[in-house]
């Protein structure tokens, strides 16, 4: 678990450094990169479409409603 968060961290530095000369490089596809990794590897190695579904939905389900309640909020569109 610390080897993953070590690599996240230097992934994220990099990202920061280097692809922040462009607009949201590290703001969105970084994360993006992360939120997709867990549920490839689960796709991959146990072959199953479902477990991947099952890994997202929680963050969909818990993280969306309230990033466009914020963007709604601060825009007044979204």
């Amino acid at each position: 678990m610390l080897l993953l968060g070590v690599i996240h961290f230097a992934v994220m530095t990099f990202g920061a450094l280097v692809l922040e000369m462009w607009s949201g490089g590290c703001m969105f596809v970084m994360p993006a990169y992360f939120m997709f990794l867990p549920v490839a590897l689960a796709i991959l190695a146990l072959r199953r479409i479902c477990v991947g579904t099952l890994l997202f939905l929680p963050y969909a389900l818990l993280g969306f409603p309230p990033v466009d309640s914020f963007d709604w909020w601060l825009k007044g569109s979204l």
